[in-house]
């Protein structure tokens, strides 16, 4: 039982974890873009023939968390039509945690991929960027 003007503290929620799926969503987000457009545009690449509904399919499933792309050529072909960095990706995807490269929470900016604007680069602080941190983002 509790005493009356007793505090209890909420419970804090530990911060995600940066995945493959995630970094993904966030980058194609950061870009403007929903799911269909990536789609549309992805289907429009002559580098990677898929109709729109594939395309779509595909990027709900490499956006599903749990998965990442199982050929390269996917991301690279992604990262044609939105800021994302192939690198970034495959360490994500693959790499073992302690090895993640720090990525916004926010918006999935790096520090070799950083926030640009009129207040200049972003830079990253305890795992949001400082131009999301000031709403800029948004």
């Amino acid at each position: 039982m509790l005493l009356p003007n007793t505090h209890v503290p909420a419970t804090r929620k530990a911060p995600a974890r940066m995945t493959a799926a995630l970094y993904l969503e966030l980058r194609r987000k950061a870009a403007g873009l929903t799911r269909y457009d990536l789609a549309r545009r992805l289907s429009q690449a002559r580098a990677f023939p898929l109709d729109r509904a594939s395309a779509l399919r595909l990027i709900e499933q490499l956006e599903r968390p749990g998965t990442s792309a199982r050929h390269r050529e996917v991301i690279a072909a992604i990262a044609k039509i939105i800021p994302l960095d192939v690198a970034t990706y495959d360490q994500l995807a693959h790499d073992p945690v302690e090895r993640h490269p720090t990525v916004c929470m926010r918006c999935g900016c790096t520090a070799d991929e950083p926030c640009t604007g009129t207040a200049g680069v972003c830079t990253l602080e305890r795992g949001t960027c400082t131009r999301c941190q000031s709403g800029a983002a948004q």
